[in-house]
């Protein structure tokens, strides 16, 4: 409410993935993005821009996108999770080729549909589980959205 007060519409939420959550933590989370849904669907009610580049992401993997990946180096990998600080030591795990030898569309493909398991052996189970509950969250409250979203467009095509 406050930032929307300053001035602010577009927002992208994004929640701490890759760290370990306690129960009570995950239930603030949850509270607290069904208060914002509630003043996000508020706002599109009272035909009130407000942008939430959320509902326009999609990604298979927590987080990280997927997808052809350049590093400086001239690697290609199917991610960005090598490229996070973080996770810095999967780099050579998802490497597939180079701009010199580049993968085929088959072999990115496959390499980025790898993402998930990489992750799930490479983090510790309180890790992964977290971040599969905050991902699940975090969709729960966009597909809240969807709804009132759309009726708010209609509402201001029609306008």
């Amino acid at each position: 409410r406050h930032l929307v007060s300053l001035g602010f519409q577009r927002f992208n939420f994004l929640p701490g993935y890759f760290m370990p959550w306690r129960a009570p933590q995950l239930l603030a989370l949850e509270e607290s993005l069904e208060a914002v849904a509630q003043r996000i669907i508020h706002q599109w009610s009272q035909d009130k821009a407000l942008y939430v580049r959320n509902l326009f992401t999609w990604a298979p993997t927590p987080f990280f996108n997927t997808g052809m990946v350049v590093d400086a180096d001239r690697t290609i990998h199917p991610s960005n999770i090598g490229l996070s600080g973080a996770l810095e030591g999967l780099r050579e795990k998802t490497c597939v080729g180079t701009l010199d030898a580049p993968p085929s569309s088959e072999e990115l493909r496959a390499a980025a549909q790898r993402t998930n398991e990489l992750l799930e052996r490479n983090l510790t189970d309180r890790v992964w589980e977290s971040t599969q509950e905050v991902d699940r969250l975090l969709s729960g409250f966009c597909r809240k959205l969807y709804p009132h979203w759309a009726a708010y467009r209609k509402r201001r095509r029609a306008a």
